[in-house]
């Protein structure tokens, strides 16, 4: 009995000293590190310095300016340490000269631009004019035309009461007409009995 059984235990020791394999998961892969998108540097803007030359490129001179109430105005003045004011509202001047401003538009009816540069001790002046759009003429008055005919008066009740009965009073009158001379109204004769509907 004991030699049977030994190969049975020498069995199971030998599967409980076998540990079970550990399944690990494969660790994910590191995500790749964002490169950072270095954007090139814009040029340093050139310093000028050279006379006061007041230049406008918008609006032209003479153009007609649409806009309601305010515009824009730029162009260059051919220094960047000079100052600019535009119908005495200051502009943004830049170190190569150029200048823009946003400002009200001047008064009609021959709106114009006042520029006074200014740098140190000197001053430069400039006019330059614009136009508005031509006003719209008046609408032509309207043209008289044929008094409208009278329209016919509404229909009272009355009159609608007074019409009926004149046209029941020409009605009775042709039945009574009918009535004297003794003719048959319809198929039935009166004064006669009615053959088809006596039953009896």
């Amino acid at each position: 009995m004991r030699a049977r059984l030994l190969p049975a235990v020498a069995l199971l020791a030998a599967c409980a000293r076998t540990p079970a394999p550990v399944v690990t998961a494969p660790e994910p892969a590191p995500a790749p590190k964002p490169v950072a998108a270095h954007a090139p540097a814009l040029p340093a803007m050139p310093v000028v310095d050279g006379p006061i030359a007041i230049r406008v490129v918008y609006p032209q001179a003479g153009q007609t300016v649409t806009s309601r109430d305010s515009n824009f105005i730029f162009g260059s003045l051919g220094s960047g340490k000079a100052s600019l004011r535009i119908n005495g509202f200051p502009a943004r001047v830049y170190p190569n000269g150029a200048f823009i401003a946003f400002i009200p538009n001047p008064p009609g009816p021959t709106p114009r631009y006042e520029l006074v540069a200014e740098r140190g001790g000197e001053s430069v002046r400039a006019t330059h004019s614009i136009a508005y759009p031509a006003a719209r003429p008046p609408a032509p008055a309207p043209t008289p035309s044929a008094p409208p005919k009278p329209e016919a008066r509404a229909t009272t009740h009355a009159d609608s009461l007074a019409a009926l009965a004149t046209r029941l009073e020409t009605r009775l009158d042709s039945l009574n007409a009918t009535l004297v001379r003794d003719e048959p109204i319809g198929w039935v004769r009166l004064g006669v009995a009615n053959a088809a509907a006596d039953t009896d």
